[in-house]
């Protein structure tokens, strides 16, 4: 399916595909050493914190795992099933509690493996307003975003994005006038007018 079907569409796509390049040279120059802000040693921890990470805030995660992950070693000790955490987006997503963006988080930051975008509420809200995807559901923004930057990006886009979003694209107020995408960025004339 083509979620940029249409005239407008087509229009939307060949203007996100002319600013993904300088978008993503600005972001890594921005955010040069981007990773995920939880904590963790191995594949298991990080699936646990990721998935734990949607109920709560990263920060509050990087709380509590440290005691966590002192008392279960394992994933025996978690699931008393054994095994190893999968290395590849089908297994993953198989697991109780792990949909994509849990996945996508676990391949990247463990295994170093890019089978897709991680679409968490900074990459859903940043993509929205930077013209990106006009999709609401995760998966269809993940295609989009799939669609529009090279594979090798993938790994470190979801990075920037929550880093741009928690410091500059902020959900409530976000600082347009201080962000060095606004010229880039659709939204940034909605939010403030007259803004060059």
């Amino acid at each position: 399916m083509n979620l940029w079907a249409g005239k407008e569409g087509s229009s939307e796509m060949e203007k996100a595909t002319k600013r993904i390049g300088e978008i993503l040279r600005i972001l890594h120059k921005e955010y040069p050493h981007s990773r995920t802000a939880l904590e963790f040693k191995t594949p298991l921890e990080i699936l646990v914190a990721t998935i734990l990470s949607a109920q709560c805030t990263d920060e509050r995660v990087n709380k509590v795992t440290p005691a966590l992950f002192q008392k279960y070693r394992t994933a025996a000790d978690f699931a008393k099933a054994g095994g190893e955490v999968p290395e590849a987006m089908d297994k993953l997503i198989s697991l109780p509690g792990v949909a994509r963006k849990t996945a996508n988080i676990v391949l990247s930051s463990a295994f170093g493996k890019a089978e897709g975008i991680a679409v968490d509420v900074h990459v859903k809200r940043l993509s929205g307003r930077l013209g990106l995807s006009r999709e609401l559901d995760p998966d269809k923004i993940e295609r989009d975003l799939m669609a529009l930057l090279p594979q090798k990006e993938w790994l470190d886009f979801n990075y920037m994005m929550v880093n741009h979003g928690r410091k500059v694209c902020q959900a409530r107020k976000p600082r347009c006038p201080e962000c060095p995408l606004r010229r880039l960025c659709p939204s940034a004339k909605e939010f403030f007018p007259g803004l060059k």
